[in-house]
């Protein structure tokens, strides 16, 4: 992925200079959207291959124009400071989605233990034969 990011940063971004900036990110984050979804449509790891370098290069073209936008958007007497407060916004924006995956995944985690122990003791009981002697007595006493 850090190939294809320096691929994008030293060719890409050249050539798309000349387009409006927010037209630009426009479609960056919309391809952004798009190719989230599409990392789980490849049934075999190295299927990934074909997804990764668009989204590497569609996230660093955002990434980029983004900051375009932000340094433009402010005036010159405080452009330093918003450009020092930029990435620090970015990185508390990109530190919080791991948490609250990693919690939402030990819940899931928790909840399918629980679900394969229900599971496990109840295929025991199947298995051990006495599951199936009870039926067989339920059946023959529904019979008479």
């Amino acid at each position: 992925m850090g190939l294809w990011i320096v691929i994008a940063q030293a060719f890409i971004l050249r050539r798309l200079l000349k387009y409006a900036d927010y037209k630009v990110l426009r479609v960056t984050l919309a391809a952004m959207g798009f190719l989230v979804p599409a990392f789980f449509l490849p049934n075999a790891s190295w299927q990934l291959l074909f997804v990764a370098p668009f989204f590497s290069v569609a996230n660093r073209l955002s990434q980029a124009f983004l900051t375009t936008i932000v340094s433009r958007s402010a005036g010159e007497s405080v452009q330093g400071e918003i450009l020092g407060v930029n990435p620090s916004v970015t990185a508390v924006a990109q530190a919080i989605p791991p948490v609250v995956a990693g919690y939402l995944a030990a819940q899931i985690v928790e909840q399918a233990r629980s679900t394969s122990l229900h599971c496990s003791s109840f295929c025991r009981e199947l298995y051990s034969g006495s599951f199936l002697s009870e039926t067989i007595e339920l059946q023959r006493r529904s019979c008479t």
